[in-house]
């Protein structure tokens, strides 16, 4: 998981799943997971993981070793706020 890039094979279906690596100030966009779930998988370093409620964003850290789940209809967005680049893995699927 070194390397950003697909982790499933082509033909799979329902389940999807993709290295990220993010240097420094590099953020994913707002999105919602939809009808699917999702799981991010801390690989290494440190990401900033924010949640859009109704009221406020939530933010948490995601590290090497620890997840976040992430339940169908979720929007969100991963973000490097640190000094070093953080790399994650995530895996989604219909519930």
């Amino acid at each position: 998981f070194r390397r950003a890039g697909r982790l499933t094979p082509a033909g799979i279906r329902g389940l999807r799943a993709r290295a990220i690596c993010l240097g420094r100030g590099e953020q994913m966009d707002w999105h919602s997971t939809g009808e699917r779930e999702e799981l991010l998988l801390g690989v290494a370093g440190r990401v900033r993981v924010e949640l859009q409620g109704s009221r406020r964003i939530r933010r948490m850290i995601l590290t090497a070793g620890h997840s976040v789940f992430l339940p169908r209809g979720t929007t969100h967005r991963v973000v490097n706020a640190f000094a070093r680049a953080g790399s994650y893995v995530y895996v989604t699927g219909p519930c």
